[in-house]
């Protein structure tokens, strides 16, 4: 289980001094019910999404994070103030080593990061996508399946299960 609001804290905690240029605000909309996730996983994709807001927009500007509900997951969204990204370039975003190219500069990084992103997304039940507007600035928004509560007591293990071997009459252990 992992206690959003509090995950988020402790990764704006950490990364302090990597967007200490910008104005960080944390607005949570609603009750956020835990989610079931690997806290390292979510921390990595928060990491990524944090670090490219501070990376793609100018000093000074604004970066939101909110957290909230809908349809039964909880939505996680990271918001900039920067260029934003060319139209032509949202539908490549989540690609390995896509990289947008702006006018007059160099393509920063490896293009990896989205890639990463959206892949551990999607292993925690989640999707991820984004909406950007050029010159406004760009939300990536993820999403996690909040965690059931336990209805009952777990079932005690089975035994292991059998397999007939061919060359045998009777059935093997696996």
């Amino acid at each position: 289980w992992v206690d959003l609001p509090v995950l988020v804290h402790d990764v704006v905690a950490r990364l302090s001094a990597a967007i200490a240029t910008h104005h960080l605000r944390v607005d949570l909309r609603g009750e956020v019910p835990p989610v079931w996730a690997d806290p390292g996983r979510v921390e990595q994709v928060l990491t990524n999404l944090l670090t490219n807001a501070a990376k793609y927009s100018a000093p000074g500007t604004d970066v939101l994070i909110a957290l909230g509900r809908q349809d039964g997951d909880v939505v996680v969204s990271v918001s900039d103030q920067g260029r934003g990204i060319p139209p032509q370039d949202l539908a490549y975003i989540f690609q390995p080593y896509y990289r947008v190219r702006t006018a007059g500069a160099a393509p920063e990084g490896l293009g990896l990061g989205l890639y990463i992103s959206n892949g551990l997304v999607e292993a925690l039940g989640g999707r991820i996508w984004v909406e950007s507007e050029l010159s406004v600035g760009t939300t990536f928004h993820f999403t996690l399946p909040t965690a059931p509560r336990p209805a009952r007591r777990p079932r005690p293990p089975q035994a292991a299960p059998t397999a007939w071997n061919s060359s045998r009459s009777k059935p093997t252990e696996r």
